[in-house]
């Protein structure tokens, strides 16, 4: 049960009269942790604020992902800029040029770590070329 008190002066100065009153009704009845309005908002709002914070973190951690992978990519566009107009030319599909892109930006990205990419194992920079066939420089 909460008894509920608005008062002009200190919480911390009027919690003994209130026990007292209390305990003038009826004895028996306990009179313990007397807390101001803000102080049991703080609590109630805890968990949403925690909550709210690790979203943003969420958000900032996504957002920092994704300019890193737009990164690689556009470092292995950047290599391979004349491979790819010589393919072109030649008569590649654009979809054909878009999975060599992705799929050297994976073999950049994923060096020297032991990832997995459709079956395949990256262990080293001198394994990538052979397990996912593809230049690695």
């Amino acid at each position: 049960m909460f008894l509920v008190v608005r008062t002009d002066s200190d919480a911390g100065q009027i919690a003994p009269v209130i026990s007292k009153q209390i305990h003038a009704l009826d004895p028996e009845l306990p009179a313990f942790e007397f807390k101001t309005m803000e102080q049991r908002l703080a609590v109630s709002l805890a968990p949403r604020r925690f909550s709210t914070f690790l979203f943003g973190a969420a958000v900032t951690a996504l957002i920092l992902a994704a300019i890193g992978i737009y990164g690689v990519l556009a470092y292995t566009v950047f290599q391979r800029t004349h491979k790819i107009g010589i393919r072109m030319a030649l008569g590649a599909q654009p979809r054909k040029i878009a999975f060599l892109v992705i799929r050297q930006s994976f073999c950049l990205s994923h060096r020297r770590h032991g990832h997995r990419f459709d079956g395949r194992v990256c262990v080293d920079t001198s394994y990538v070329e052979l397990a996912l066939r593809c230049e690695c420089d």
